[in-house]
């Protein structure tokens, strides 16, 4: 059986590293950007997000290595290697 398994908030909790990503990546390029709840980094943040600043992003070195460090649990990784062992093919969809 082929399965699909969310990254974003199924597979990862992405908060953090939304945030710590996000906000380097408007020091780097001297974007405006706000706190959410205009408190601190741990409320998250926010910055005008337009189609090329999408793009901008997914091509710099933030986007390219935004999944590279996402968490996954040991749970979830540990039912992912039984799906495989039962001879399931997984697949990582966002």
């Amino acid at each position: 059986m082929k399965i699909a398994i969310d990254i974003d908030d199924t597979l990862t909790l992405h908060q953090k590293r939304d945030t710590k990503f996000t906000l380097e990546f408007a020091k780097a390029y001297n974007l405006d950007f706000e706190f959410v709840n205009g408190k601190n980094i741990d409320d998250g943040i926010s910055i005008d997000w337009t189609p090329e600043l999408y793009e901008k992003f997914w091509t710099s070195s933030f986007g390219k290595n935004f999944y590279k460090y996402a968490v996954v649990s040991n749970k979830n990784k540990q039912i992912i290697k039984t799906l495989q062992k039962r001879g399931h093919d997984v697949y990582f969809i966002t």
